[in-house]
């Protein structure tokens, strides 16, 4: 089940959405929770990567402590690579990473990987 977060344009709280489907993300219209309201902005959410030795997690994205700023696509990249730990986790990561390292950002590499995927281009 994807969580996604948003930040409300409307009342400015950033809300969870939760959706039974990827499918249903791009159906589903965004509405906030707590105003009502369906001027909502997509962020990159914190992501964990868990590590076989141990199980232990490291997390990286936006959050409170240590998050890097989510308008420094280059502070982003370089949290992505140390939540890795070196790790390879895919050609898309890769890519991902690598082109917020170029300083490209978040919304646009989201909208060019849709159309490549065949999804809607707008972000949400």
């Amino acid at each position: 089940m994807p969580i996604y977060e948003y930040i409300c344009d409307d009342c400015q709280e950033q809300v969870n959405l939760f959706f039974r489907s990827f499918a249903e993300v791009e159906t589903k219209p965004v509405v906030c929770p707590l105003c009502g309201g369906s001027n909502l902005e997509r962020v990159i959410s914190r992501v964990a990567v868990v590590h076989a030795a141990g199980g232990q997690a490291s997390q990286a994205g936006s959050g409170s402590l240590g998050a890097p700023d989510q308008n420094d696509p280059k502070a982003l990249a370089r949290s992505w690579r140390e939540a890795s730990r070196g790790q390879d986790l895919g050609k898309e990561f890769n890519e991902v990473g690598s082109r917020l390292e170029a300083g490209e950002r978040p919304e646009s590499i989201e909208k060019s990987l849709r159309k490549r995927f065949g999804q809607k281009p707008e972000v949400h």
